[in-house]
């Protein structure tokens, strides 16, 4: 995702196009490495074969590692319509991604997602906020930086397509 970053800012090796494909696979992958075990993990107690019992967590703050990681799962999507967004802000023809002309047939429909998807966006950049925060108050500094980095990379990526 940094380097998607770089790339769009100061060098366009790739096109944005790539890099919402890059994102859009690199958060399914993520996404995947999420799924529940289906009885993987289970506990025979002694004496008795036919009574089986789910592993409990190995830490106490097991917990707190799941919705990190959904969340920063959720960051890739955000970034490939930041991405794609900041295409249409540096080479469209209207001057800026969130300008769009209430006449047009063409953008029918999208003065409403272009409230949504921001909104959105500015959601999950305060679930991941919180969410460092909290890892922090908890020692799992590893935690911490990913949601910390996930919110700052999607803050950056946010206000440079969207006129303040």
């Amino acid at each position: 995702m940094f380097a998607g970053m770089i790339d769009l800012a100061f060098l366009a090796a790739l096109s944005p196009v790539w890099w919402m494909f890059l994102l859009i696979l690199g958060g399914l992958l993520l996404s995947v490495d999420l799924r529940m075990p289906q009885n993987q993990c289970t506990e025979v107690i002694t004496g008795r074969n036919d009574l089986v019992l789910p592993c409990r967590p190995l830490r106490r703050d097991g917990a707190l590692r799941r919705p990190v990681m959904v969340s920063v799962a959720l960051a890739y999507p955000a970034m490939a319509w930041l991405a794609l967004s900041h295409d249409h802000g540096t080479h469209g023809s209207t001057g800026g991604s969130a300008e769009f002309h209430a006449g047009s047939h063409s953008q029918h429909g999208t003065d409403l997602l272009m409230l949504v998807l921001p909104l959105g966006t500015i959601l999950l950049i305060t679930s991941l906020a919180v969410l460092a925060c909290v890892s922090l108050w908890r020692c799992r500094l590893l935690l911490s930086v990913e949601a910390g980095a996930m919110s700052a990379m999607l803050v950056v990526m946010l206000f440079t397509i969207v006129e303040v």
